[in-house]
């Protein structure tokens, strides 16, 4: 069955349901409407019966695709009008409920003014001419079922679609998205794949409908590196009905031209003789035939190719899969999230108003942090639109959506079910958003929004709000139980919400609420939780401290909520009493945090626990565990009296994989070497830090991760780092080394070393060439280094390379023209350093580094230059020369520069460096360095001084700027503005700059600033509509921060 049929099926299935509706009828029947309804459904019933026919009949008729077309079009209209009516009468029902306490003079008149009301909200919002023009157009459509001769779905009748599209074997592979590896995949398989018992292997693709299976064949079968495979290739559109003489005539058509034999037999001897001791490629595309014969009467003609045929076969179904092949099916998943939203933004970019429908119902497009309003201008225009969703690739936040979408656009959206502007920086919605009144999915996550206007309670088809991660929300509307339709709340993740109104306690139906806020007086208690019977998920509860009496905890019949597997129960971090401050229960992982008066646990928990994290709580709450069976994790952080860890435990957890230890004052040793059974056999990675009185952490067994931090009086490191990849000793003074690293040398990936006073790179690593797989060293405050080795740091495949305030070093390593893999050189915070290399070390050419991408100088204060030939560093991107004053001689720019950080250091004239010309340069930060400057042209207007490529331009600490008005007319691509400390500065560039710009930020420009006021400046109606603008670090989209 088509997705089309089994949708508009499906929907029409729904409509029937809902124009069934007994609340609904009788809401109408004062008006005559509900006879209406009910004649729709009877008509409907009568239009569902044909629906399989007039989808196997869409391809051959077109009169058949257009009446479905009306169909689907009629069902949304329908459904629309169905909902609007339905939200009258519930609207109206939550009013009688408000109303029940008024007297009975009042409910009399209440009930003679709903009756009359009901006739206005029908005549005034424009419903009867709705009704009439639904009824034409559904009796439009039942009458041309028999002009169209449909037919009703008899019993047995093929739920296949009848005579589909045939497919060729021509695909534009430009407009393919995501299905490479697939690709490779099959191609392995055709080259390798050899049977043993028969000269042809079959390789069946398996997967759902529209999925891309036909297409992932196409690309297969067009790809270049199957020319000379094969002497022989066609292809085969089969479909429902698996015609042997069809299918054998077309193959013989492709190898060997036209034939016009009318009889089966002669076409397979034909076929044979063609295939006679050729290597051949057939592709039968969309077989769905399941039984065997038919398939061995098509396959004979094949068993006549050369060894190494090939036949590819695309199929819904397993079971074909099986049937005509021995080799296991290669399964056609669904493209990946990133491959889905890269094709739908693909379709989407730029073209809003050009190519889309304005019947358009669903709407995505792939979130990225600055959206335009002309973007969504158009959106207006989709009145029919149900689904406004952004996409995000990655998890984005603090994206900026302008203020014109919010008053514009979205209000306007009158028939959208799902709404998302989640991640967008909005500080707060117009109150217009009630007016959505179909809206069932509402996504504010992570939006800095500090209330929700009341007329989001007007929202009474909500089912799910979703404001996780808002933290700065302080409160809900205060009418939260009319949205009596919600199943699903959360709020977890904001902090400032202190208090949820009591009206959510009338929202038994709730199967998600995150967070249970206790409160103190009129709010939400936590007895009121017995109710909500359909809980599901994870709960947290806080504020526990307003819990006066233990009946209400039990009151809330938490083990009653068997779809419950998470609670973390939470006092407020100010309450000084001996209870708890947060525990958190999880059937796998458990978390204690603050606890020091705790000192047993449930036994139920421990064998299947994986995690464990315990903060600032008594050693004794360790001691009772036993039979800790699954336990890979284990995280300690400030356990009082903890000396010993392999005696913390009863029975220790021998599985465990990842171990850290934090502020552990009293913590002597981790395993005394008397008790090697019990080390863990599968310990992968661990982390000491801040244990003072740490002797040792010997016969920890192979590890992977060692991270050792700030242990006083650590002298001695394991005895085994042979298999380590990540090493980090940082700030143990008195440490010795057992042995030197050498013994990892092989292995280690990573290497970290931070206050090591007498630091001796020799001792520790021996020769520097056995260290194969070692890509990143980092040497950070080592102030006993001064120079390094003698031949430098031949590490062959060393990527990163950091050197951060180590303050006697003179100079870099020499010989670095053997670093041939590094991309990342950082020198930071050495005021020794007064040259890169040595006058003696000096290479030739400057910095001899072909893969260097990354070279960051900073806070060297005394270094004079920099390596000459520079712009031979033909790999550089990004270059960073910052804080170094001392440095005179300027330096040439790499041509394959993308970003320059200049930052109180000496450089050449802005108008000597020809930055003009070097196109690749897209990122710009000026600071300090042209205390003259006063605007960026020369004399000649026509000479430009910054490069057209830039994107970002961010200029600080310029005190005589004036002007951006000149010299920016050829920076077309500008899309980040940043300027800093210029009080001179009073004009921005030319509007059509501003108008590209994506975001704009200024600070300390008070001339500039002015003319940027709300209302007031002469830039204001420019700026308005940049999607980010920040003035003296206050976002003018926040209307309590704007200037």
């Amino acid at each position: 069955m088509a997705i089309g049929e089994v949708f508009l099926g499906a929907f029409v299935t729904v409509l029937l349901e809902r124009l069934a509706s007994r609340e609904l009828l009788k809401f109408l029947r004062p008006l005559g409407i509900d006879a209406q309804l009910k004649k729709w459904r009877r008509t409907l019933l009568m239009i569902k019966a044909v629906l399989t026919d007039a989808e196997n009949k869409q391809t051959r008729n077109e009169a058949v695709k257009e009446w479905l077309n009306d169909l689907e079009d009629l069902a949304y209209d329908l459904d629309d009008l169905v909902d609007k009516l339905n939200t009258e009468a519930l609207q109206r029902k939550l009013m009688e409920t408000d109303e029940e306490s008024t007297s009975q003079v009042q409910k009399l008149f209440s009930t003679f003014s709903n009756n009359f009301s009901i006739r206005d909200f029908i005549s005034e919002s424009g419903i009867n001419s709705e009704l009439q023009e639904i009824n034409e157009r559904l009796e439009d459509l039942a009458q041309q079922i028999s002009m169209l001769s449909l037919v009703m779905n008899v019993k047995g009748s093929s739920d296949k679609t009848g005579e589909r599209l045939q497919l060729t074997s021509v695909v534009e592979q430009s407009e393919v998205h995501g299905r490479e590896k697939d690709k490779e995949d099959i191609l392995k398989m055709l080259l390798e794949v050899e049977s043993s018992d028969s000269p042809v292997s079959v390789i069946p693709i398996v997967g759902m409908g529209g999925i891309g299976k036909t297409t992932l064949a196409q690309l297969v079968y067009n790809d270049d590196r199957l020319k000379g495979e094969f002497d022989l290739t066609a292809w085969a559109c089969v479909s429902d009905e698996f015609d042997a003489f069809r299918i054998t005539k077309i193959i013989l058509e492709k190898v060997s031209g036209s034939c016009d034999y009318t009889d089966l037999d002669m076409l397979q001897v034909k076929l044979k003789e063609s295939l006679s001791k050729k290597r051949f490629l057939v592709v039968l595309d969309d077989v769905w035939n399941e039984k065997y014969g038919d398939w061995d009467i098509l396959r004979r003609p094949f068993l006549a190719g050369e060894p190494g045929s090939k036949i590819i076969v695309t199929t819904r179904n397993e079971n074909v899969a099986k049937i005509m092949s021995r080799i296991p099916a290669y399964h056609l998943s669904l493209l990946s999230d990133n491959d889905a939203l890269s094709l739908l933004d693909d379709m989407l970019k730029d073209n809003l108003q050009y190519k889309i429908s304005e019947k358009v119902r669903h709407l995505s497009f792939i979130s990225h942090y600055y959206k335009f309003y002309d973007r969504f201008s158009s959106v207006n225009s989709f009145q029919s639109l149900r689904t406004f969703l952004p996409l995000s690739i990655y998890r984005l936040r603090g994206m900026y959506l302008p203020r014109r979408v919010l008053l514009d656009v979205v209000p306007n959206l009158y028939r959208v079910r799902d709404l998302s502007l989640s991640g967008y920086r909005i500080y707060e919605l117009p109150s217009s958003i009630g007016d959505l009144r179909h809206l069932r999915y509402f996504n504010l996550s992570r939006t800095p929004l500090k209330l929700l206007p009341e007329s989001v309670s007007k929202l009474c088809n909500l089912q799910v709000l979703i404001l996780k991660g808002c933290n700065r929300l302080s409160k809900l509307p205060a009418r939260m139980d009319k949205l009596i339709n919600l199943r699903h709340l959360n709020i977890s993740a904001t902090s400032k919400l202190c208090e949820l109104s009591e009206g959510i306690a009338r929202l038994t139906s709730l199967q998600t609420l995150s967070k249970l806020i206790v409160s103190k007086s009129s709010g939400l208690k936590i007895n009121e939780l017995r109710d909500f019977s359909l809980l599901k998920g994870e709960i947290s509860i806080e504020e526990l401290q307003h819990v006066v009496y233990v009946q209400e905890a039990t009151d809330a019949r938490l083990t009653n909520k068997p779809s419950l597997n998470k609670i973390r129960l939470e006092w407020s971090s100010t309450f000084d009493d001996s209870r708890n401050e947060i525990l958190e229960l999880d059937l796998r992982r458990f978390y204690i945090r603050r606890c020091p008066k705790l000192v047993s646990l449930p036994t139920f928990l421990f064998p299947s626990l994986c995690e464990l994290s315990v903060e600032k709580c008594n050693e004794v709450v360790l001691n009772s565990m036993h039979n800790l069976t699954s336990l890979t994790q284990l995280k300690l952080v400030k356990i009082y009296g903890l000396r010993s860890v392999v005696e913390l435990f009863e029975q220790f957890p021998l599985k465990l994989e990842n171990f850290e230890i934090d502020d552990c004052e009293d913590l002597v040793t981790l395993w005394p070497s008397e008790n090697i059974v019990q080390r863990p056999v599968n310990l992968q990675k661990v982390s000491v830090k801040r244990c003072p009185k740490l002797l040792s952490i010997q016969k920890i067994g192979v590890i992977g991760s060692l991270h050792v931090d700030n242990c006083a009086s650590l002298a001695l490191l394991p005895d085994n780092i042979s298999s380590c990849r990540d090493l980090t000793i940082m700030e143990c003074p008195s440490l010795k080394m057992m042995t030197s690293l050498e013994d990892c040398s092989t292995s280690l990936e990573r290497l970290y070393i931070r206050d090591w006073v007498n630091l001796n790179l020799t001792n520790l690593m021996g020769s520097f060439h056995n260290y194969s797989s070692l890509t990143r060293l980092i040497i950070c405050d080592c102030d006993g280094l001064e120079s390094f080795p003698q031949g430098g740091l031949p590490i062959p495949n060393l990527r990163v390379l950091e050197i951060n305030g180590c303050r006697n070093l003179r100079s870099l390593p020499d010989r670095m023209e053997q670093l041939l893999s590094l991309e990342n050189l950082n020198v930071q915070d050495c005021p020794s350093l007064t040259e890169f290399f040595h006058q003696r070390n000096i290479p030739q050419g400057g910095l001899p580094i072909p893969n260097l991408r990354h070279l960051s100088i900073n806070g060297c204060r005394n270094l004079r230059s920099l390596p000459d030939r520079m712009e031979q560093l033909l790999s550089l991107q990004n270059l960073y020369v910052v804080d170094c004053p001392s440095l005179t001689e300027s330096f040439n720019i790499p041509p394959s520069l993308k970003s320059l950080y200049l930052y109180n250091c000496g450089v050449k004239p802005l108008g000597e460096l020809d930055m003009h010309k070097h196109t690749s340069l897209e990122s710009f930060y000026l600071n300090n360095v042209y205390p003259d400057l006063v605007s960026f042209s020369n004399d000649n207007d026509q000479h430009y001084l910054l490069p057209p490529s830039l994107k970002t331009l961010d200029l600080c600490n310029l005190p005589n700027l004036e002007t951006l008005s000149k010299g920016f007319q050829n920076l077309s691509s500008l899309r980040h503005l940043i300027l800093w400390d210029c009080p001179k500065l009073v004009a921005l560039p030319m509007k059509d700059q501003l108008y590209n710009l994506q975001s704009l930020r200024i600070t300390n420009c008070p001339l500039l600033k002015k003319r940027c006021l709300r209302n007031e400046g002469d830039y204001w109606s420019i700026i308005a509509d940049i999607p980010e603008v920040q003035i003296d670090d206050r976002f003018i989209q926040d209307p309590e921060s704007c200037p």
